[in-house]
C-alpha cells in the first residue's frame, strides 16, 4: 500500500506542476468519511482478541484503500464513520432531509464525504455531487451455483455412479454363476450356460419367463435377484427423472426467472436496485417489480442477508445486486454462487459530497488521476481476484447421483439372501442324498430279493 501511495504522489506532483494548480491546496485538514460495511469494499479487520485496533485501522477493503489514496492526494486526514442506519440512501419522507442512509448524513452535515459502493442515480445526483465513477458496474442476478447437467447420450448413465454400474454387473455375473452351479449339481434343473445368463436378464427387463425353475434354491435365488433389480431400477428411474427436470431448469438469462414459478427473486430494500425496478418501463422488468411488490418477503434488509438466503435456497432464490459484488462473491468460499445472464443496466459507484462543496472538483480530479494511473485497476485486482478462494466449482462434482453408500443396505440384503439360498441348497442336497441312499438301499434289497427267488431248493 505504501508503494502505491508513493507512485500516486509522484504522478499527482508532476501533473500539479504542469497545470499550475495544486491538488493539495485545501483548507479542510480533516474529513469525516461516511461508509457502509460490505465485502470487499469495507470490512472490519479480524484480529486476535488481545489486539485492539483504533480509528481507521479497524477497517480494510477497497474503499479503505481508496480513501487512503484520496486523502494523500488532497493532503488531508480523515476518519471513517459507519452510516448510522446501515443504508445507502433512499428517499424517506420521515427523515428531516427527505433521505436516509449516507445521503442523509451528507445533506445533514454529519459527514463530509461518502466513499462507498454508492450508485450514482438521477435522484441522488439532484441532492449530492458525485465524482466520475471510480468503478463501473451493472445490475445483475446472483443465484446458487448448481451442478452442470450431463446432456446427450451420457445422460442415461448419469443417475448411477460408476461404482453402482460396476456392482450391478458384478451381481449379475455372480447370480448367473450361482444359477449355473445349482443347475449343474441339481437334478431338478436342466439349464444350459446360456439359459443361466439369460434368465436374470428376463427378470431385469420384466419379461415373461420362458422357463420355470423347479428347485427351491433356484427360485429363492431368482427372487433375490428380482428384488435387487427392482430396487435399483426404481432408484435409477427416479434419479433419471430428476436429471431430466434439472437439465430443463437451467437459468442462463435473467428473463428465465419469469419462466419458473418456484424460483423467487428480490432486491435490497430501498437501494438503487430497488429504485431501478420501480422506475423501469421494460415489460420484463415491470413484471419482476410487480412480482416483488406482491411478494414483499423477497426483499432483503442487507446484502449479507440476501446472499445468505441465496446460498440456503438451493437454487430457488436469486438476488439482484451490482455485478461487482457478484464477481467478488463468486470468488469466495464456498464457491457456490454464480451470475445469471448479463447485466440489466450500466451504472457506476462515485464519491459523493454535499452540493456546492469545495471538495467536489478536487475529489473528481483525484479520482480521474487514480483511474488514468491504473491504481484503481490495481485495487480492483487486489480485492477481487488476487485473493480468489475458488480454483474449482461444485459442477465438477456432478449431480447427486446414486452411489454405493446409498445402496449399502440393499447389498446387505443380497448377502443375507445368498446365505438363505446356500441353506436351501444344502437342505435340498441333504434330502437328495438321503433319497439317493434310500434308492440305493431299496435297489440292493430288490437285488437280494431277486437273488433269493432264483435259488433252487434242494430235495
Amino acid at each position: 500500500m505504501q508503494s502505491i501511495l508513493v507512485i500516486l504522489s509522484v504522478i499527482l506532483a508532476s501533473e500539479s506542476c504542469c497545470s499550475g494548480w495544486s491538488l493539495w491546496d485545501n483548507s479542510n485538514t480533516h474529513l469525516v468519511v461516511t461508509s457502509i460495511l460490505q465485502e470487499p469494499f469495507l470490512m472490519k479487520v479480524k484480529t486476535e482478541s488481545a489486539v485492539k485496533l483504533e480509528g481507521n485501522d479497524r477497517y480494510e477493503g477497497y474503499c479503505k484503500d481508496l480513501a487512503d489514496l484520496v486523502a494523500s492526494a488532497l493532503n488531508v486526514t480523515y476518519t471513517i464513520k459507519l452510516v448510522n442506519d446501515s443504508r445507502y440512501g433512499a428517499i424517506d419522507r420521515n427523515s428531516s432531509t427527505g433521505w436516509n442512509g449516507m445521503v442523509h448524513e451528507l445533506i445533514n452535515g454529519d459527514a463530509d464525504v461518502a466513499i462507498a459502493p454508492l450508485t450514482i442515480t438521477e435522484s441522488r445526483a439532484r441532492v449530492l455531487e458525485f465524482t466520475t465513477p471510480f468503478m463501473t458496474t451493472g445490475l445483475g442476478a446472483i443465484i446458487k451455483r448448481m451442478p452442470q447437467s450431463t446432456s446427450g447420450f451420457l445422460m442415461i448413465f448419469a443417475p448411477l455412479s460408476f461404482g453402482v454400474w460396476l456392482s450391478v454387473i458384478a451381481v449379475y455375473l455372480l447370480f448367473a454363476a450361482i444359477l449355473y452351479l445349482i443347475s449343474t449339481y441339481t437334478t431338478l434343473e436342466n439349464l444350459t450356460i446360456f439359459e443361466c445368463f439369460w434368465l436374470p436378464i428376463q427378470h431385469m427387463t420384466l419379461q415373461r419367463l420362458e422357463m420355470s425353475p423347479k428347485s427351491k434354491s433356484t427360485r429363492a435365488l431368482l427372487t433375490i435377484w428380482w428384488f435387487f433389480i427392482i430396487i435399483v431400477l426404481a432408484n435409477y428411474l427416479l434419479s433419471l427423472n430428476q436429471f431430466m427436470t434439472e437439465s430443463e431448469h437451467q437459468l442462463t438469462e435473467v428473463d428465465d426467472l419469469l419462466r419458473y414459478s418456484d424460483v423467487e427473486y428480490g432486491v435490497l430494500k430501498y437501494s438503487s436496485s430497488y429504485e431501478f425496478f420501480q422506475r423501469s418501463k421494460k415489460a420484463a422488468e415491470a413484471r419482476m417489480w410487480e412480482y416483488m411488490v406482491q411478494n414483499p418477503h423477497v426483499f432483503t434488509e442487507t446484502v449479507a442477508e440476501g446472499i445468505e438466503r441465496v446460498r440456503e435456497s438451493d437454487g430457488k432464490y436469486a438476488l439482484f445486486v451490482n455485478s461487482a459484488t457478484i464477481e467478488y462473491l463468486n470468488e469466495r468460499e464456498p464457491c457456490d454462487t454464480m451470475k445469471v445472464g448479463e447485466n440489466l443496466n450500466e451504472e457506476g459507484f462515485g464519491i459523493a459530497t454535499r452540493q456546492n462543496s469545495k471538495l467536489a472538483s478536487r475529489l473528481n480530479i483525484a479520482v480521474l488521476q487514480l483511474k488514468e494511473s491504473g491504481l484503481l485497476f490495481t485495487l480492483r485486482n487486489k480485492w477481487w481476484f488476487d485473493r480468489s478462494q475458488c480454483n474449482s466449482y461444485p459442477e465438477e462434482e456432478g449431480h447427486k447421483h446414486i452411489t454405493l453408500s446409498k445402496l449399502s443396505g440393499l447389498y446387505f440384503v443380497i448377502l443375507l439372501g445368498l446365505f438363505i439360498v446356500a441353506a436351501l441348497y444344502s437342505f435340498e442336497f441333504y434330502l437328495r442324498k438321503k433319497e439317493h441312499e434310500k434308492a440305493i438301499e431299496q435297489e440292493q434289497n430288490n437285488v437280494h430279493k431277486r437273488q433269493g427267488e432264483d435259488v433252487i431248493p434242494l430235495t
